[in-house]
């Protein structure tokens, strides 16, 4: 005969960690199952609903990778206990960060080279502003500009400008606003018309507006 005695402790949890948050639908990290003792991993559980109902993971290791959650949720582990009762660790808690949004520049996308200071303003982006950036070049370098809030002053303009925003995007990838351009057009000049002259009664003659910039609207 042949008395086989298991020696079954009472099973210590343990803890899931880390409890941390992703960025929605863009995410993936490893779950373990930390200060457990005694008894078997019989499977993983996760809950979206706040720990009201959990659903099993067919896993039995002491850690697991989730990936692309979309839902605030829970992660625990059961373990089977044996001639003890069996329990679950303390969860660890998913949260989710929704994807930022860039926000809307608002401002004037025409400007006189002698125009002097003009404000741009940000709204509807999600996250704190990062920085502001403009471009000479049509896009192809930009220039930070050091300013973290929601508006933009822009004086002495003497070419066209592209302006952004980049937009803090948390656990997320930072995003960027839209771009306004502001097309600098040269500030008019009145030119100079032919020098004075006295001429004969009844002679025609002809005067020249030279050195102008802009377009003639009428002579007076």
């Amino acid at each position: 005969i042949v008395w086989t005695v298991r020696n079954d402790c009472t099973i210590i949890p343990g803890q899931v960690q880390n409890d941390e948050t992703v960025c929605h639908g863009n995410n993936s990290n490893t779950l373990s199952l930390n200060g457990w003792q005694n008894g078997t991993i019989t499977n993983w559980v996760y809950s979206e609903d706040n720990g009201a109902t959990w659903i099993t993971i067919p896993n039995t290791s002491s850690s697991h990778t989730f990936t692309d959650l979309t839902t605030e949720t829970l992660f625990a582990v059961d373990i089977e206990g044996g001639i003890c009762g069996d329990d679950r660790s303390s969860p660890a808690l998913i949260s989710i960060q929704n994807n930022p949004l860039g926000g809307t520049i608002s401002g004037p996308d025409t400007l006189c080279s002698s125009s002097t200071t003009n404000v741009l303003t940000l709204s509807g982006n999600t996250m704190p502003v990062q920085d502001w950036e403009y471009s000479e070049d049509n896009g192809m370098t930009w220039v930070s500009t050091g300013n973290t809030s929601t508006t933009e002053n822009v004086t002495n303009l003497t070419q066209t400008i592209l302006y952004r925003v980049k937009i803090d995007g948390g656990v997320c990838s930072d995003v960027y606003s839209d771009t306004l351009e502001i097309f600098v057009v040269e500030a008019s000049n009145s030119g100079v018309l032919s020098q004075d002259q006295t001429i004969c009664e009844s002679e025609d003659v002809t005067l020249s507006l030279n050195s102008y910039i802009g377009n003639i609207q009428e002579w007076q």
